[in-house]
């Protein structure tokens, strides 16, 4: 991905020509610049229902479609046999992606319950390290907590129907704590922070993106395992920042 800045210069001539010019340019961040962290959203039992609701939404979504692939080829069936057979084929096939798409959402569901405390947020260590601290409490037995540092871009093609996305990932530190727990546990992973201007900042834009993010993966004995990801952002300190921290 590439971002370009430049300034352009036009000079406004009477009865002439307007010449212009263009001034490209790089801004980079110096060398031992410090940075901030910013978590967009925590981990916690409320933010995972309240995703767990958005997800029932798709699943009653789901349901509904699988109603409808049910019953076309029965329609079909009274209808005429030779178009129930191409229907019933169509259909099965849609009802089976419904199926895999209703049983992922159903495990995650299902993890959840095992919950009945999680608090999960982000720390700054030092200038070179963040550390991930978790204090959860479990009805079930709680085997270990893998957590993913990663850091993706994103870039987009084209538009409406014909856009296209491709990703990339620039960067990935992954870290395990076994538990072996079932009740209040506490886990604490840290993570080596990369050369950010190799990497990239943290970026937005219409059709480009660079995201930060820690994915969390809970392994449940003899339950679904529960993935979580919170997305994070790495931002250049501001000035006010470095004189808190150099103070």
């Amino acid at each position: 991905m590439n971002v370009e800045w430049y300034i352009d210069v036009m000079a406004m001539l009477p009865d002439f020509l307007n010449p212009d010019e263009r001034i490209e340019f790089f801004v980079e961040a110096l060398p031992g610049t410090d940075f901030e962290i910013v978590a967009e959203e925590e981990l916690t039992v409320d933010a995972m229902m309240l995703s767990d609701s958005d997800d029932g939404k798709a699943l009653r979504m789901f349901r509904g479609i699988g109603a409808v692939v049910i019953g076309v080829p029965l329609i079909f069936m009274v209808m005429a046999v030779d178009g129930a057979k191409v229907s019933f084929i169509i259909g099965s096939v849609i009802l089976t992606v419904v199926a895999i798409s209703s049983m992922s959402l159903i495990k995650k569901f299902t993890a959840r319950k095992a919950f009945t405390r999680m608090n999960a947020s982000l720390e700054r260590v030092d200038a070179n390290h963040i550390a991930l601290n978790i204090d959860c409490a479990t009805t079930k037995l709680l085997n270990s907590v893998t957590a993913k540092l990663e850091v993706e871009e994103t870039a987009t093609s084209g538009s409406g129907t014909d856009s296209t996305s491709y990703r990339e990932l620039l960067y990935e530190n992954v870290q395990e704590a076994y538990v072996g727990v079932m009740g209040e546990s506490k886990v604490r992973l840290e993570f080596d922070i990369p050369d950010v201007n190799e990497i990239g900042w943290s970026f937005s834009a219409r059709s480009n993106h660079v995201s930060w993010s820690m994915v969390v993966e809970f392994d449940i004995e003899g339950w679904p395992d529960r993935e979580e990801k919170l997305m994070l952002e790495l931002l250049p300190a501001t000035t006010s920042d470095h004189a808190r921290t150099a103070s």
